[in-house]
């Protein structure tokens, strides 16, 4: 999303972290391939699914795990996402706050984090989505 997608979800001069939040979220199932799930990540312009099995979210699969299994496998249209999912993910709510959620991706080496509310994944934010809002609201934003 261009950076100018953020400034028109913001809400004035407070920008929540609900307003960052990418509600397009795609999803698979932990049998499905590696290959499929690439495909699928790279005609959507995504850097993560997220595998349910039925309504519930099991785990998180990114093309930092695809293109570490396409490292060790010799044909990931062979493999099943579950073999390298991160499995029951790290979630936030949307009143987590910018700061809280930066500080714990940066500390956990997490770049996608599902958004949960009420029971229910809504979104994900990915650090992507920290980044260009910072560099449109500045490092003093953080704390909002």
């Amino acid at each position: 999303m261009p950076l100018s997608g953020i400034t028109n979800r913001t809400n004035g001069d407070h920008v929540s972290i609900e307003s960052l939040i990418s509600r397009d979220l795609l999803r698979t199932t932990a049998d499905a391939t590696l290959s499929d799930v690439a495909t699928t990540m790279i005609s959507m312009a995504s850097g993560s699914v997220l595998v349910f099995d039925a309504q519930e979210l099991v785990g998180v699969i990114t093309l930092r795990d695809i293109v570490r299994a396409a490292l060790q496998e010799p044909n990931i249209a062979q493999v099943p996402v579950k073999k390298y999912m991160t499995t029951y993910p790290w979630v936030v709510s949307p009143d987590w706050s910018v700061k809280d959620i930066a500080t714990r991706m940066i500390n956990h080496g997490i770049e996608h984090v599902p958004v949960v509310e009420d029971g229910q994944v809504v979104g994900i934010l990915s650090s992507l989505d920290l980044v260009a809002y910072l560099a449109l609201h500045g490092e003093g934003a953080a704390g909002a």
